[in-house]
């Protein structure tokens, strides 16, 4: 399993490579982010 803070605006690629969202946008450093996992498939 793969975790990872991204820049809100990456979100779509992101998804597209498999990753799901996690979590609500939120600032760090006054940029949005999300987090976002990607699950190993067995």
């Amino acid at each position: 399993m793969e975790n990872t803070e991204i820049h809100a605006y990456l979100q779509t690629s992101y998804t597209s490579f498999g990753f799901k969202t996690i979590s609500d946008e939120y600032l760090e450093n006054g940029i949005p982010h999300i987090d976002m996992i990607l699950e190993n498939k067995r």
